[in-house]
C-alpha cells in the first residue's frame, strides 16, 4: 500500500505541464503575468485564446493553460478591451493614439490613426464596421480594410464604448454628458443630456431599452424610440456598465462601494456592499451567479438573491471586467499585472440579452437576439400549383420571422443544384417583419423552368439565400411542392363527394353530401406538411376553415377508405 504513494507523486508532477487540475470554485487556476497594471477586459476567442491589453503596451494572446501564446507590441499603455471579430480579427485601441487590427497570429492587418489618447474600445457590426471612441472627441467608424467611413464629433473626449442594437442602431456617450444614437450612416438618430459624464458601455434589453450609467450617479433606461423611462440614483459615480440577467434584472457597480440589481421598472432589487468603488462590469452566468470586481482588490461571486458566495483576493484593486468560459472558467485583470483564471460554478454566460461587459466573451458589443426565418411556397401561376415540362411558373416565398428580433427589408436569391429545374428568375425582395409575422415578395416573384425531360409534377429542391438591410444573412432550404398524393383524383363512389363554394377568401366554405359517416378531411400547406384536420357529423352539411390561418396555398384531402379527391384553396387574410 505504501508503495503507492510516490507512484501518484510522480503522476502529479507529469502531468502539471500539461493539465489544468480543477479545483472548488473560487479556487485559483493560473495567473498570467503582464509587465504593468491589467484594466483591460479580457476577451475570449473561439479557440480558447484569451486576450487582454496592459498598461505594458502589449496587447497579450494567452493560452488557455496560461502560457504565453504571443504579445503584441504598441507605443503606450492599452486600457481598451480587445474585440474579437468572425475571422479572428482582434480590434483595440492605446494611449498611442491608434487603433489596431491585428490577426490570430499576432501580426498587423493595419492601424488607424487618431488625434488623442483612446481609453473606449471597440464595436464590430454586423457588416464589419468598426467603431471606437477616441479622447480627440470622436466617435470614428472604420471599414473592415482600416479606411475612414465616418466620425462624428462630440463636445468632449468619448471614452465610452459604443453598442450596437437589434435595429443597427449606435448607442455611445461623451465625456460632455450627452448620450447619442445613430444610424449606422452617421446620421443622428436622437440624443439626450444626462446628469454628468457618461463613461460606460450601454447594455440593451429584449425589447431595445438601453441601460447605461454616468458620472453623476445615475442609471438610465432608454426605450427603444430614445424615450426616458426611468433613472436609478446611486451614491456616487457610475464609471462602469450593465449587465443584464435571464429574467430582465440589470446589475452593476457604483463608486459608491456597492452592486446593485435594480428591476425591470426602476425599482431596487438589493444591494450588495463590497470594500471600495467599483468600475469592474458584473457578468452574469449560465447559473444566474453573478461576478464582478472591487478597487477592494477583491473578485465578488454573488448568488442571484444578492448573498455572497464566495470572493478571491488579488493584490491590487480590479477595474477589468470578467469573462466567463464555457468550462467554468473565469478570466479577470488586477492592477497587480496579472491576469487570473478562476475556477467557478458557471459553465458560461447568462442566456440573456446582455449577459457581461460588451456583450459576449468576443467582446463585439452587438446585440444579436435569436434570428431565424421558415420559408414555404404560397402560390404558383399555374392551375394545379405544379411544375410540368417545359412550362416556366412565377411563384411566391412567404418568409415567417420564427426569431426574436425583428428582420428589415430583405433581398434573396434563389438557386439549384438540380438539372433538371432551371431558375430564370432568381431575385425576390419582401418587406421587413416583426417577431411571429410573416412577409411575401408579392412584386418580385422567383420563375422555374422545368426541363423538358423532367417529370410532370416533378418537386425540386431549392435554396434561398437572403439578407436583410441591418445585415442578418440567412440560407434557407425547402421543397417546391407537388407531392402526388395531392393530384386529384377521382372519387370512387358517392361518399367522397364534397364541394368548395368558396374557394379563395379570408375563408373557405365547404360543402358535403351522401357521408353517412359524416365528414373527416386533413389540410396541408404548401409544403406538405399536415396542418389541420376538420371533422363533422351528419350525412351532409357546411364548413368553414382558415380564419385563424395565415395567406398562402392549402390542400384538402377528405379521408376515406378509398381514393380521395384533393382540392387546392388559397387563403387571403
Amino acid at each position: 500500500m505504501n508503495k503507492s504513494f510516490p507512484i501518484l507523486a510522480l503522476l502529479t508532477v507529469a502531468l502539471a505541464p500539461f493539465a489544468v487540475l480543477r479545483g472548488e470554485e473560487g479556487e485559483l487556476l493560473w495567473r498570467y503575468q503582464t509587465g504593468n497594471w491589467v484594466y483591460s477586459s479580457p476577451a475570449v476567442a473561439e479557440d480558447g485564446t484569451i486576450y487582454v491589453g496592459s498598461y505594458d503596451n502589449h496587447l497579450h494572446a494567452v493560452n488557455p493553460d496560461g502560457a504565453m501564446k504571443w504579445k503584441f507590441p504598441v507605443g503606450a499603455p492599452i486600457w481598451s478591451a480587445p474585440a474579437i471579430d468572425e475571422d479572428g480579427t482582434i480590434y483595440f485601441g492605446s494611449e498611442d493614439t491608434y487603433i489596431y487590427a491585428v490577426d490570430s497570429s499576432g501580426a498587423l492587418k493595419w492601424n488607424y490613426k487618431t488625434w488623442a489618447a483612446i481609453l473606449s474600445s471597440a464595436t464590430i457590426g454586423m457588416d464589419g464596421t468598426v467603431y471606437i471612441g477616441s479622447g480627440d472627441n470622436y466617435l470614428y467608424a472604420l471599414n473592415p480594410d482600416g479606411s475612414l467611413k465616418w466620425r462624428f464629433q462630440t463636445g468632449n473626449q468619448v471614452t465610452s464604448r459604443p453598442s450596437i442594437g437589434a435595429d443597427g442602431t449606435i448607442y455611445c456617450g461623451s465625456y460632455d454628458s450627452t448620450f447619442y444614437a445613430f444610424w449606422p450612416d452617421d446620421q443622428l438618430r436622437y440624443s439626450y443630456e444626462m446628469a454628468g459624464r457618461i463613461g460606460g458601455s450601454p447594455a440593451i434589453g429584449t425589447d431595445g431599452t438601453v441601460y447605461i450609467g454616468d458620472f453623476a450617479g445615475y442609471l438610465y433606461a432608454f426605450s427603444a424610440d430614445g424615450e426616458l423611462d426611468w433613472s436609478y440614483k446611486t451614491g456616487n459615480s457610475i464609471w462602469g456598465s450593465a449587465s443584464i440577467g435571464e429574467d430582465g434584472t440589470i446589475y452593476f457597480g457604483s463608486v459608491d462601494d456597492y452592486v446593485y440589481a435594480v428591476n425591470p421598472n426602476g425599482t431596487l432589487k438589493w444591494r450588495y456592499q463590497t470594500g471600495g468603488g467599483i468600475a469592474s462590469c458584473p457578468a452574469v452566468g449560465a447559473d444566474g451567479v453573478i461576478y464582478i470586481g472591487s478597487s477592494d482588490e477583491y473578485v465578488y461571486a454573488l448568488n442571484p438573491d444578492g448573498s455572497l458566495r464566495w470572493r478571491y483576493k488579488t493584490d491590487f484593486r480590479i477595474g477589468s471586467s470578467p469573462a466567463i468560459s464555457e468550462d467554468g472558467t473565469l478570466y479577470i485583470g488586477s492592477y497587480d499585472t496579472r491576469l487570473y483564471a478562476l475556477e467557478c460554478s458557471s459553465m458560461g454566460l447568462a442566456s440573456s440579452p446582455w449577459p457581461k461587459y460588451r456583450h459576449d466573451n468576443l467582446n463585439t458589443s452587438r446585440y444579436f437576439p435569436q434570428l431565424s426565418m421558415e420559408p414555404s411556397l404560397t402560390e404558383v401561376d399555374n392551375e394545379d400549383g405544379l411544375l410540368h415540362p417545359g412550362q416556366s411558373a412565377d411563384f411566391l416565398v412567404t418568409l415567417e420571422n420564427t426569431g426574436e428580433g425583428a428582420l428589415g427589408d430583405l433581398i434573396g436569391v434563389l438557386y439549384t443544384e438540380d438539372p433538371m429545374v432551371q431558375v430564370t428568375d432568381s431575385l425576390g425582395s419582401w418587406t421587413g417583419c416583426e417577431p411571429d409575422n410573416e412577409t411575401r415578395n408579392d412584386e418580385d416573384p422567383f420563375t422555374l423552368r422545368l426541363r423538358t425531360n423532367g417529370e410532370d409534377g416533378y418537386r425540386p429542391e431549392l435554396t434561398l439565400r437572403v439578407k436583410d438591410d441591418l445585415g442578418h444573412e440567412f440560407e434557407l432550404d425547402f421543397q417546391l411542392f407537388a407531392p402526388t398524393a395531392l393530384v386529384e383524383i377521382p372519387p370512387t363512389h358517392d361518399n367522397s363527394n364534397f364541394e368548395l363554394l368558396s374557394t379563395v377568401g379570408p375563408e373557405i366554405v365547404l360543402r358535403y353530401t351522401d357521408r353517412p359517416d359524416g365528414f373527416h378531411a386533413s389540410i396541408f400547406d404548401a409544403t406538405g406538411r399536415k396542418v389541420d384536420e376538420l371533422h363533422a357529423t351528419g350525412a351532409s352539411g357546411m364548413i368553414t376553415w382558415g380564419k385563424c390561418y395565415g395567406s398562402g396555398v392549402y390542400f384538402i384531402r377528405p379521408v376515406s377508405d378509398s381514393l380521395t379527391a384533393t382540392q387546392k384553396v388559397i387563403l387571403l387574410q
